[in-house]
């Protein structure tokens, strides 16, 4: 049975563009945790104690340890898009398009937040 996306993790090093997607998202419904590292990211995907994510949503290129390419190679082995949602919001049309071909459900630019809200609620995962 499809379900909503629900608990979401903006995963960027900017503190700035993560505080606010967040405190957006938030007024819209959604629980959000914060990472601004990929090991983070990679290991509050894998904590299976706290929250369940159904959506990662990463902001610009790189992470604190690593790029945001190698973050979605290294979900996808685990996680099938069906079942966690990848979002990759930034300004380079080339990296967005390189992410869908890495494992990214989907790409955009990020600047107008209906657009980036759209596409959340248009998710349906399994």
């Amino acid at each position: 049975m499809a379900r909503p996306i629900e608990n979401i993790l903006v995963a960027t090093s900017d503190e700035k563009e993560s505080l606010n997607l967040s405190s957006r998202l938030r007024t819209q419904g959604f629980r959000v945790r914060q990472s601004s590292g990929g090991f983070q990211t990679l290991n509050l995907l894998e904590d299976r104690k706290g929250t369940v994510t159904d959506c990662v949503i990463f902001i610009g290129p790189s992470l604190d340890e690593m790029s945001v390419h190698e973050a979605i190679i290294h979900i996808r082995t685990q996680w099938p898009s069906e079942k966690l949602c990848i979002i990759h919001l930034g300004d380079d049309q080339n990296m967005l398009f390189n992410s869908i071909s890495q494992g990214a459900n989907h790409a955009l630019s990020g600047k107008n937040f209906n657009d980036v809200l759209g596409r959340i609620k248009s998710v349906k995962l399994k």
